[in-house]
């Protein structure tokens, strides 16, 4: 974007670079911007009560926003700063992949102890209930999984490959699943696994996020070009 830009601005002569730079000085605002909204997201409980901290030893702690106390420390082997979220919505629960894995674990913030270990996928959400863990796996299912006993809930099917539960509507019956670095996405009913919507954005509007109404009515999609597109549900 910046070098077309800087294109335009050659076009009209002279070796002014204001423009430019004004643009790229800008542009890295707005996408460290971006950046510390989506860290903010993942790192922080629904009512950003509390927060994930790592120390400069590497140890990581959960902590409570309003005075920095330390609410539960996670064993010293979980050492990948980019491996942890997103939490449950009432905080209770961490989503954990431990330094060297693949596999995910869930950490309970309040008894201090993992309650899962080895789950395979490749994103994790959890449900509204803050007990349903929604899976995307590389090979486009999606599996839901109680956080507590670990039972498999339901395993669906989808035509999306390595899909991602994006966001679940209010009620938690509905959720908007994409693919990774593109456009497609679908809103599919928890409770028997079909697709309710199929919906594809323009080709450069790969989804970023998405965020349901109150009235779960109908969700918004945001994407990596900074667009927004608002989707109804009949």
């Amino acid at each position: 974007f910046v070098e077309k830009v800087k294109a335009a601005e050659a076009k009209l002569g002279g070796n002014s670079t204001q423009l430019s730079e004004a643009v790229a000085r800008y542009l890295f605002k707005l996408m460290a911007y971006k950046d510390e909204y989506e860290v903010a997201r993942l790192h922080t409980d629904a009512a950003f009560t509390c927060y994930t901290f790592v120390d400069s030893h590497r140890r990581l702690t959960v902590r409570r926003l309003k005075d920095e106390a330390v609410l539960s420390s996670v064993p010293n082997d979980i050492v990948d700063p980019e491996g942890f979220g997103p939490f449950s919505p009432d905080g209770r629960f961490l989503c954990l992949r431990p330094a060297g894995q693949t596999l995910f674990s869930i950490w309970d913030c309040h008894e201090h102890v993992f309650r899962q270990q080895g789950i395979p996928g490749n994103y994790l959400l959890f449900a509204p209930d803050s007990r349903t863990l929604a899976i995307g796996h590389k090979d486009g299912r999606l599996t839901l999984m109680d956080a507590i006993t670990g039972a498999n809930l339901a395993t669906h099917s989808t035509d999306l490959a390595r899909i991602r539960p994006y966001s679940f509507s209010p009620d938690g019956t509905r959720l908007v699943t994409g693919q990774f670095k593109e456009s497609k996405f679908r809103v599919i009913d928890i409770g028997n696994g079909q697709t309710v919507l199929r919906g594809e954005l323009p080709p450069a509007a790969h989804v970023r996020c998405a965020v349901w109404k109150p009235d779960s009515s109908g969700f918004f999609i945001g994407t990596e070009s900074f667009k927004i597109y608002e989707w109804s549900i009949a």
